[in-house]
């Protein structure tokens, strides 16, 4: 079904980022990148994918009710918080003992629960945070309110008034 304007799109970005941090956090740690860290990958794919459009189709369900954007979202922030922070918590906790406190075996896998924490650390805050501003900037783009906006910033009003053609009476 159709999830709104800029919804795949977000998620794909927000994707595309987590994928650098998952890459950052094995660089900070030492730890290589391998096949079964890109495992972790998947994980973090999905997860990353259903925070930004479940956050994005709540602020559509929210406008189609009525709601201004900025109600719609500033209330799928706070709605949509808890779940989002369920899962990045709980997952992180599953995958400490795996980073950090490894048996014999298990160094192949500590570099794909360092990434899986790193990317959903990252994807966290950019879902909560970055996502609803993009949202935002897509929407103004999307109804061209952002070309009316640059205008206003960058045209004071008394040099429109004089640009603008005075009515002629005959």
């Amino acid at each position: 079904g159709d999830m709104g304007l800029g919804a795949q799109e977000l998620g794909m970005l927000n994707r595309a980022w987590t994928q650098q941090a998952q890459a950052w956090g094995g660089a900070l740690t030492g730890k290589p990148l391998s096949i079964i860290t890109m495992i972790g990958f998947f994980l973090l794919i999905g997860i990353v994918a259903k925070n930004a459009i479940l956050l994005i189709e709540f602020v559509q369900q929210q406008r189609a009710e009525g709601h201004d954007r900025r109600d719609a979202v500033l209330e799928a922030g706070q709605v949509r918080l808890r779940p989002i922070l369920m899962t990045a918590v709980s997952t992180i906790a599953a995958m400490v003992p795996l980073a950090f406190f490894g048996a014999d075996g298990s160094e192949s896998r500590s570099p794909m629960a360092i990434a899986v924490m790193g990317g959903l650390l990252m994807s966290t805050v950019l879902t909560l945070l970055v996502v609803p501003v993009l949202y935002t900037l897509l929407d103004d783009l999307a109804s061209n309110r952002i070309t009316h906006r640059i205008a206003a910033w960058l045209i004071p009003p008394q040099a429109a008034e004089q640009v603008a053609p005075t009515p002629t009476t005959t």
